[in-house]
């Protein structure tokens, strides 16, 4: 399915998922989102992980703020109400906190409680992107992320292993296709890449035999992401140039 017909005057709904951790789902989500910005478009973040990885990489305080998503999902607090502004022009982040957590507890007896957050985002202004992190989980947050979304963009770490491991989210994803969301697709994106290693090569060949809808971009291994973490910034804001920033252009060029 080509993902660009739903951003033809409307939103274009993106959940960043892998119940893997550690193969760059906020780094993802945060640098997708300023290269999308550089192009001109609209990005809303919204953290959906309790660990408030997203929150804390674009410099923000996830304890500083006494609303978020959390306030909403539970509390019926409108989204629009807990979006808070970024140092990226065009892009606004929906904060997470460690409350989030208590989140499958809560609302384990509420109905419908898979569609908690596409009613939220159906109320929220327009915005030409949003992109929503996802826990390193296969619980009641992703399958809301997974419900409200068009696309799911699965990063997927060059290692046979990380490879090998998707299965039980792409299990997740038909399930959730089946029963709460039939237009969802699922997009992988080939991360912490090594060019020069027969392995990661071999990886790289092999996830094209798997799956079709994958990325032509890939996101080269470099330690500049983290000095970007550290800075509470998207490595685009610090240096442009990088490889690394250079990628995640390309993989915005692909969407638009």
């Amino acid at each position: 399915m080509d993902i660009r017909i739903y951003c033809k005057g409307g939103t274009l709904i993106i959940s960043i998922s892998n119940h893997k951790g550690g193969v760059g789902k906020t780094t993802t989500a945060l640098n997708l989102a300023a290269s999308l910005a550089i192009l001109k478009k609209s990005v809303l973040l919204i953290d959906l992980d309790p660990q408030a990885s997203l929150t804390i990489s674009t410099g923000l305080n996830p304890d500083s703020f006494q609303e978020n998503v959390y306030t909403s999902l539970v509390n019926g607090k409108p989204l629009s109400l807990v979006t808070q502004a970024t140092s990226i022009d065009k892009v606004s982040i929906i904060p997470s906190n460690i409350d989030l957590s208590a989140f499958e507890v809560e609302l384990q007896t509420t109905l419908s409680r898979e569609f908690k957050l596409k009613h939220a985002i159906q109320k929220l202004p327009h915005y030409d992107f949003i992109i929503i992190d996802c826990p390193p989980a296969l619980g009641n947050l992703t399958i809301n992320a997974l419900t409200a979304s068009d696309m799911v963009l699965v990063p997927v770490q060059a290692e046979y292993l990380a490879l090998r491991a998707l299965q039980k989210h792409n299990d997740l994803v038909d399930l959730v296709k089946k029963n709460t969301n039939p237009k969802i697709h699922c997009k992988y994106l080939v991360t912490m890449f090594s060019k020069g290693t027969l392995h990661a090569n071999e990886v790289l060949t092999e996830a094209h035999n798997l799956y079709k809808n994958i990325f032509k971009t890939v996101i080269p291994r470099t330690i500049k992401f983290p000095d970007a973490v550290t800075a509470g910034k998207a490595l685009i804001q610090l240096m442009p140039a990088a490889s690394g920033a250079e990628a995640y252009k390309a993989v915005a060029k692909e969407l638009i």
